[in-house]
């Protein structure tokens, strides 16, 4: 029987914290330890905890959401999944333990008791193996297995990419846009702290999202271009899938306005992009500026506003008029 339970941040830093004093460093391949990667991958360990990944089960959002589901445990595959590589491309199967850890390394990392990776890098510590399916088009199969499911207000963005982009290109993928890349050693030895091997080139498990403004941004690519009757604005997608998803909580209010010299408002259009209005991957929109007198500026000002919390601004772009 599945049950809901709530999870704060702070009991969430105990159990991890518990988790890891438990683990006698290394782990020589007690891959069944959910928190024992940390041990030695600290780095990737802390990039990790940041992310979405990490709260996909205990935030409370989420947890909120699951008391008004009447099938709950349909939620909990992908929020606390098992390995993702045993139905790489399939929804995962849910895991009964340790789900505070949402989508952790062991959920994309490993099959049995081996650890998959784009290295494959040789070690005492567990059985690893290098894995095609973390290289260029190849990963698009593992983040779908998730990201590909519509479940009342989740939305298949995996389906939505593999449709505006060719599968056979290696620089379209979801971990281009969403991992950035890193330089760094991969490993550290568990008691001395000291590096193990050299840093090598990879991708930062922090995942870029919403959260972050600056990437926000990049979804969305506006230019001042002169048409028949005038000055037009159009506004391309940047992302690799509609903006936003079909979550209700979430939105992109946008405001244009025609300004005078001292700054002074003298026209303003709004629009707002949600799950009912959506900026879908490759399209393209304008809007026409009305000649309006004194108008010698215009700014694009678009907020992202999430649930209850203060709209953050993500682009606030002023242009002389042509």
């Amino acid at each position: 029987m599945f049950c809901i339970v709530r999870f704060s941040a702070t009991a969430i830093g105990l159990v991890a914290a518990s988790a890891l004093a438990a683990s006698d460093p290394p782990c020589h391949g007690r891959v069944d330890d959910r928190m024992a990667c940390a041990q030695c991958h600290k780095a990737v360990h802390e990039e990790w905890r940041q992310s979405a990944h990490a709260r996909a089960f205990s935030d409370p959002h989420f947890q909120k959401a699951l008391l008004q589901r009447a099938e709950p445990e349909r939620c909990v595959p992908c929020h606390a999944p098992q390995s993702a590589l045993d139905r790489l491309g399939q929804m995962p199967r849910a895991r009964e333990d340790q789900r505070e850890h949402g989508v952790d390394c062991r959920a994309c990392h490993v099959r049995g008791d081996t650890v998959h990776g784009p290295d494959g890098a040789t070690t005492d510590a567990h059985a690893t193996v290098k894995d095609p399916t973390f290289r260029g088009s190849g990963s698009v199969a593992l983040c779908v297995s998730c990201h590909d499911m519509r479940i009342a207000d989740v939305l298949p963005l995996g389906r939505e990419f593999r449709a505006a982009h060719q599968e056979d290109d290696a620089d379209a993928t979801c971990v281009s846009c969403h991992m950035e890349s890193v330089r760094r050693v991969n490993a550290e030895d568990p008691k001395t702290g000291a590096p193990v091997g050299e840093a090598r080139a990879g991708r930062s498990h922090a995942l870029l999202g919403p959260s972050d403004a600056e990437f926000c941004a990049s979804a969305f690519s506006f230019e001042l271009v002169r048409a028949g009757k005038g000055p037009e604005l159009v506004l391309r997608s940047g992302a690799g899938h509609g903006v936003p998803g079909l979550a209700r909580i979430r939105s992109f209010p946008m405001r244009i306005q025609l300004l005078s010299k001292s700054g002074a408002v003298l026209r303003e259009e709004s629009v707002t992009f949600s799950w009912q209005n959506r900026l879908l991957a490759d399209e393209e929109r304008r809007w026409a500026l009305p000649a309006t007198s004194g108008a010698v500026a215009l700014r694009v000002r678009v907020d992202h506003i999430f649930a209850d919390q203060k709209p953050t601004t993500v682009v606030d772009r002023t242009w002389e008029l042509l």
